[in-house]
């Protein structure tokens, strides 16, 4: 049995790369920073398709959304046209800090937040009432929360 290499890479196993797919970046790394021995690194073919910058290859012309959407979209399960060609909200459309508003389930607008929180509900707890709890939208933001986070420490207190 043929002894490994590892960390020389001669012309030849560069052609052999090259006429595998693998550009003389991916070789080098696959070999230098990943300790790969260099034949395993020259047969082996990258797996674009399973990555979502394989597939943005193919939808970055017709996209309406960026590469970073894209992604996150695709690892969320969508499929590649959707993810692709639907266009993204706004924030202002949802309304939403701090989160990915394509993982929202439903969108609040926001002057139904206003009335929420003029209603003496959290924001969050409205989202969290429509999109997990299933509540319609006028419930999640008119029917008041049973006890304040004030009053529940009091209460927790008092035990």
């Amino acid at each position: 049995m043929a002894e490994k290499r590892y960390m020389y890479i001669t012309d030849d196993d560069y052609l052999k790369a090259e006429a595998n797919g693998i550009s003389q970046r991916a070789l080098e790394q696959r070999v230098r920073n990943l300790g790969w021995d260099v034949d395993r690194a020259v047969k082996t073919p990258i797996k674009d398709n399973f990555r979502p910058n394989g597939r943005w290859k193919r939808w970055k012309n017709t996209a309406v959304v960026g590469y970073a959407t894209f992604a996150s979209r695709i690892n969320n399960g969508w499929s590649e046209e959707a993810a692709a060609t639907t266009p993204a909200l706004s924030r202002k459309e949802c309304s939403v800090r701090g989160r990915t508003v394509q993982m929202q389930k439903a969108c609040i607008p926001l002057d139904k937040i206003q009335i929420a929180e003029k209603n003496g509900i959290r924001r969050a707890t409205a989202y969290m009432r429509v999109n997990v709890y299933g509540w319609t939208i006028e419930d999640a933001i008119t029917i008041p929360a049973t006890f304040s986070s004030t009053e529940r420490k009091r209460k927790g207190a008092n035990r």
